[in-house]
């Protein structure tokens, strides 16, 4: 039997149209297409249903169960408390290393085997600016034992070795100590170093040390040069008792010692 001739000219004049049409889309943006649409859907019989308004849902139920990125976060910066260790070490006398005693000092501690604690955990002393940490030092200490004038050959080393600078201390009159700036003013935290037999209480050695720091809001002015090892630029940074600041520079003249904060205090 044979289609009348009218209806296989409609068939054959209508299917390509429809086919055509289906070429314009893929199988994935027809399915986007209709994701999209059912969400506008969803979204409006909401709207119909709330008066507008959605419930909210408590903190915990949006928490995935295999929540591997808040575990890895964790085992990265695991919490710390904000107080100070629970280790028994005790502070009697700290006695601050003046820059001129320095290199005779270190001569006496060349051969010690060091341990050190950095600034990994999220206390207030850890997230405080270094430039901060070390206006506070300057107030509670003086200036520091080692700036990075006193660096030899500065400009051909590695970023990494380059130590902005070091307060030294001799801690219970026996133990050294020292507090150390890797990364310049515009990083936070510093670094403290002790004989590696205290490596178990050096944390709780830090927080005793440092402990007015942190507590303590007096900040001193200072003036020091720093060189950023990546940029190779060197610049002038301080604290004028008001504001931190950095001025970038050539060169300076390391022999003649730091740079002075006067001119920043009468440009004030």
């Amino acid at each position: 039997m044979t289609m009348p001739v009218r209806l296989v000219f409609l068939f054959l004049v209508c299917i390509p149209v429809y086919s055509a049409a289906a070429q314009r889309q893929s199988t994935s943006e027809l399915l986007s297409l209709y994701l999209k649409e059912r969400a506008f859907e969803l979204a409006a019989r909401d709207v119909r249903q709330r008066g507008g308004r959605v419930a909210t849902m408590p903190l915990a139920d949006l928490l995935p169960e295999d929540d591997r990125v808040r575990r890895w976060l964790a085992a990265l910066y695991p919490a710390e408390p904000l107080r100070a260790d629970s280790s028994s070490f005790v502070l009697s006398a700290v006695e601050p290393i003046k820059r001129i005693r320095r290199q005779g000092h270190e001569a006496l501690f060349r051969e010690t085997s060091w341990a050190f604690v950095g600034s990994q955990s999220r206390s207030p002393l850890d997230t405080l600016m270094t430039r901060d940490i070390r206006a506070r030092m300057q107030a509670q200490f003086g200036s520091p034992s080692r700036l990075v004038i006193d660096m030899d050959s500065v400009e051909t080393l590695p970023a990494a070795e380059v130590i902005q600078f070091e307060y030294w201390f001799m801690v219970n009159d026996s133990i050294p100590v020292m507090v150390v700036d890797v990364n310049g003013p515009w990083d936070r935290g510093i670094v403290v170093a002790a004989p590696s037999a205290l490596r178990q209480d050096i944390r709780s050695l830090k927080n005793a040390l440092l402990e007015e720091v942190t507590r303590s809001s007096n900040r001193a002015h200072w003036a020091d040069y720093y060189y950023n090892a990546v940029q190779r630029i060197w610049y002038i940074t301080g604290y004028d008792g008001a504001m931190f600041f950095d001025r970038r520079i050539g060169r300076p003249d390391t022999d003649l010692g730091p740079p002075s904060i006067l001119p920043f205090l009468e440009n004030k």
